[in-house]
């Protein structure tokens, strides 16, 4: 999950991430958010973020372990 607004850790880089693990992990782009805003209860980009966990504990991992 990466906030479009991020100059923390900018967009570009966790592009260039996914593009290199060639189709491992799945990229979650929140626009008019920054870095913090991810871990902020009371931003919009809260319910992306509890979406995706809620996503990933419902998920079998890789190699079905």
């Amino acid at each position: 999950i990466q906030g479009v607004d991020d100059d923390t850790v900018p967009l570009p880089i966790a592009r260039s991430y996914v593009t290199a693990m060639r189709g491992g992990p799945r990229l979650v782009e929140v626009p008019d958010c920054g870095h913090f805003e991810l871990i902020a209860p009371d931003s919009h980009a809260w319910p992306v973020l509890v979406g995706e966990l809620d996503r990933l504990v419902d998920t079998p991992p890789v190699g079905g372990y």
